[in-house]
């Protein structure tokens, strides 16, 4: 159901809501499931429908209006660039576009109308589920990046895979998402970590690569090579000018390898923790 079907008149919404009722009631009977209540579910719908309909509006204008105005406007991603349905890592993607583009399609707005685009990446790199991960670790690496980290998901708690930055996927999401600055969390779970390494670019068989492929069969035969720096062995405090050298060169190489400015830096879940790293 969509919003706009709470404009309906109310004899219509509730032949609407029937049809719809008896459709589904189909389906679940097919599927050995038990039906609902028509009658009960109809009187929730009319219900929610008297809160809900003094709020609904067409946005379009209201953000095209704005746009006119040359007001701020605020549009936050969900999931990762490569889940994308188009250029992420299928069939383990979403159902939808979740590249910058994405909120032009979603909100109706005009594509010309984003101006500034912050890409967020962590420090390291985690993914939930299957799907090809090239530098993920496996071993007591991965297991510390979570354990520091706390990579468990929100709502199923279930652990995810860590490894370390990949160049490669970011800079690639940088090209896609058409990313204007960055910023870097969890830079703070690295401290304790005597080296890190950073994977530059993938072989595949005897090529190098620079791009994220798009072909799942590539990806999977994909080595990533690997930058080893120094680790900085402190913690890295709250304050991003007083970084450690070392931290701070870690910043600077991921900048020049991804090829975009990381102007925040956040050490810490609080919200103080997030820093302007310029």
């Amino acid at each position: 159901m969509r919003m706009c079907d709470f404009q309906l008149d109310s004899s219509q919404f509730e032949g609407y809501l029937e049809r719809k009722i008896k459709d589904k009631n189909a389906m679940l009977r097919d599927q050995g499931f038990r039906t609902v209540s028509s009658a009960r579910t109809v009187e929730r719908f009319l219900e929610a429908r008297k809160r809900l309909l003094p709020l609904i509006r067409d946005t379009r204008p209201m953000l095209w209006e704005a746009i006119e105005r040359k007001k701020s406007i605020l549009f936050e991603g969900a999931q990762g660039t490569l889940l994308d349905i188009d250029h992420g890592t299928y069939p383990f993607v979403t159902s939808s576009c979740v590249t910058a583009g994405g909120a032009a399609l979603g909100a109706g707005i005009p594509p010309s109308a984003i101006k500034r685009v912050i890409g967020v990446f962590k420090a390291y790199c985690t993914r939930v589920g299957n799907g090809p991960f090239p530098t993920e670790q496996k071993g007591r690496i991965g297991e510390k990046l979570r354990a520091i980290g706390n990579e468990y998901g929100t709502t199923t708690g279930r652990p995810r895979r860590c490894g370390w930055f990949d160049a490669v996927a970011a800079r690639t999401s940088v090209k896609l998402n058409g990313i204007t600055e960055i910023a870097l969390t969890k830079l703070d779970v690295l401290d304790t970590f005597p080296t890190i390494r950073i994977c530059t670019s993938y072989k595949i068989g005897s090529k190098e690569v620079e791009y994220f492929p798009v072909d799942t069969r590539l990806l999977n035969r994909s080595k990533p090579q690997y930058l080893e720096v120094e680790g900085w062995n402190q913690c890295t405090g709250s304050n991003a000018k007083a970084l450690p050298a070392k931290a701070r060169s870690y910043v600077k190489i991921l900048e020049q390898l991804v090829g975009c400015k990381i102007t925040m830096i956040s050490l810490g879940p609080e919200r103080r923790a997030t820093l302007r790293a310029d």
